[in-house]
């Protein structure tokens, strides 16, 4: 079982976000959790690869799904032995 998503799809989104102003990347880092450092190592590509659990964390404190961000192929094959609760809202 792969335990890792790529992380490019989401310094993809993250770049997204940060280009349409207004929010800086350290403080889309707080504001879903992680640290900042990690989050600048994600869009160097020093991060590579993102564990599961990981993803989940984010996608709900995104609120989004996996779905959203990675192929649902991907997701599915991934996420296929987690729980679905893994994606409610708190």
């Amino acid at each position: 079982m792969d335990t890792h998503l790529p992380a490019e799809p989401f310094a993809s989104d993250v770049r997204a976000i940060v280009a349409k102003g207004g929010t800086r990347l350290d403080d889309l880092a707080v504001s879903i959790g992680v640290h900042p450092q990690w989050l600048r190592k994600i869009m160097r590509g020093e991060i590579t690869e993102l564990p599961l659990l990981t993803v989940a964390v984010i996608c709900r404190r995104l609120r989004l799904m996996p779905e959203d961000i990675w192929e649902p192929g991907l997701v599915a094959r991934a996420f296929r032995d987690f729980p679905p609760s893994a994606f409610d809202p708190d």
